[in-house]
């Protein structure tokens, strides 16, 4: 019993630490235009796009716009 209360505590601080920051895409896009997405947040994090013939990886500041071109 208490090995598993303190699995489910590991657990939940993993998962608070864990958080992602929230991404809002626009609902429509036209090809071949820039885009902005929204997100969330502080500091810095890892923006990665991924599509059906190139993948892209960027750092990004939280909390501002990601400018995808």
């Amino acid at each position: 019993m208490r090995t598993w209360l303190t699995s489910l505590l590991v657990f939940s601080l993993c998962v608070a630490f864990a958080q992602a920051a929230e991404l809002r895409p626009p609902a429509q896009v036209t090809a071949g235009t820039p885009f902005p997405i929204a997100s969330n947040g502080t500091g810095e994090g890892t923006f990665y796009l991924i599509g059906p013939a190139q993948i892209s990886k960027r750092k990004v500041n939280l909390g501002g716009e990601i400018s995808v071109q």
